[in-house]
């Protein structure tokens, strides 16, 4: 038995309520509209905590997830719905960490494990309210202790390079395995 890779990883997530998509985000077909005015940030902050720790969660029909030999996805684009059992995952926090409430939307901070479909804790905190709610973006600000701060550009490697100092950029490979 070895030691198992760091497999946290932390999203900042957009939404916007009143929505419901096929896709549980903004790109998908919109399905349900509904008036989401009344919805406070006390509202949403009150709810929080339920997504928090080991919770069950729905794989979306859009999704790599497979049943019976085919991609959810896959199903999903031919129309088809299948019943999809509830999988556990861990969600270590959600955060918001801001809302307009005359607009509806906000952003999410969800540090996390493997196997979470943010779009779907979104999905989720719209059902609970009663108003719906789409992912209107999705970014990735740390995966297996590697944050996105230490991320470069396309260009500020070229440039790195031009100069000769792109070992400067490399980070040690001691650091990339520390969680190993």
């Amino acid at each position: 038995c070895g030691i198992l890779p760091d497999e946290r990883k932390i999203y900042v997530a957009g939404f916007r309520l009143g929505q419901v998509s096929d896709t549980q985000d903004s790109t998908g077909t919109i399905l349900e509209e509904h008036d989401a005015s009344g919805i406070t940030e006390a509202q949403i902050l009150q709810v929080l905590p339920q997504f928090d720790g080991d919770i069950a969660q729905i794989p979306p029909m859009y999704s790599a997830v497979s049943v019976d030999g085919k991609r959810l996805y896959e199903l999903a684009r031919q129309g088809k719905t299948v019943e999809r059992k509830a999988r556990q995952v861990h969600v270590d926090a959600v955060t918001l960490t801001a809302f307009d409430a005359q607009t509806g939307e906000g952003t999410l901070e969800i540090r996390c494990g493997t196997g979470v479909y943010v779009r779907t804790i979104l999905h989720d905190l719209g059902q609970i309210l009663g108003c719906g709610a789409v992912m209107t973006q999705l970014r990735r600000t740390m995966s297996n202790g590697l944050s996105i701060e230490k991320c470069l550009t396309f260009e500020q490697i070229q440039t790195l390079a031009d100069e000769g100092r792109l070992a400067d950029a490399l980070i040690p490979i001691a650091e990339v395995f520390e969680s190993m």
